[in-house]
């Protein structure tokens, strides 16, 4: 007698824990006939589960990415301003007279738009952007035939592709190939008259960067750029020999920018 009141109150003790979760149910759960049980006395089958069944660990890292990165927060369109330096250097020549490299610095703004998305670590963007302000190219005065001559380019614009990698959520390195066109303006001042020569030359670009977000919209930006234009020739109407001249680029800018 002592021995079946014993079983009994453990069968009660066992379905008790499992009701409260505490311990599995598997034989009342499942309604199996396993003798004297609770359920089956009062006509009711228990649903229960035990306690570690109900815990739920996230081990998914947030926003992994394969490769050791993450997937950027630069998705999207963007417009960037920045300011800068500009290096323009020329390569002139003069047949039978001087042939001869110089270059000048300047302080230009840059004004940028495009898009952007990112292919887990891997980003990648492209863009147009458009330079504020003239970039000298170079100059030079000969005193033993008084001579003085600027190169000046002006309404520069470019296109440009940019492949990167996320370092994290909030940053970018990228490396940008494009191309562009410039107005090449050649001035040159001397004892037979002004010679003035504009022409349109395009050219191919390459650079890197590197963007930051402070926000999730508002990033900052650096990036460096060198550009080289095609040779164009300048006629001098006659009074001296055709002379070539080519310029290239190299630019620094700092900005910020927003994510759309």
């Amino acid at each position: 007698m002592k021995h079946s009141y014993g079983i009994k109150m453990s069968a009660a003790l066992w379905a008790m824990l499992g009701v409260a979760g505490l311990a599995p149910v598997p034989a009342v759960a499942q309604g199996k006939d396993m003798g004297w049980s609770p359920a089956r006395s009062s006509g009711q089958t228990l649903d229960a589960e035990p306690v570690w069944g109900k815990l739920d660990f996230d081990t998914q890292p947030a926003s992994a990415a394969p490769g050791g990165g993450k997937s950027g927060g630069f998705d999207g369109p963007f417009a960037q301003l920045g300011i800068g330096f500009a290096n323009g250097q020329s390569q002139l020549d003069f047949p039978d007279w001087l042939h001869v490299g110089v270059n000048d610095n300047s302080f230009v703004g840059e004004v940028a738009g495009g898009y952007s998305h990112s292919f887990g670590s891997f980003n990648l963007a492209a863009s147009v952007f458009y330079t504020l302000g003239d970039q000298e190219a170079g100059h030079f005065t000969d005193s033993s035939y008084p001579t003085s001559v600027e190169i000046r380019l002006h309404n520069t614009w470019g296109v440009r592709v940019e492949p990167g990698f996320n370092l994290d959520e909030s940053t970018l390195v990228y490396a940008s190939l494009g191309y562009g066109g410039t107005n090449a303006r050649y001035m040159e001042y001397d004892i037979k008259g002004i010679f003035p020569w504009e022409h349109r030359l395009g050219g191919f670009s390459f650079g890197a960067g590197l963007k930051y977000k402070f926000t999730r919209n508002i990033f900052g930006m650096v990036e460096i750029r060198h550009t080289s234009y095609q040779a164009s020739s300048i006629d001098f109407g006659g009074v001296y020999l055709p002379a070539s001249f080519k310029p290239s680029m190299f630019t620094g800018i700092v900005g910020v920018g927003y994510r759309f």
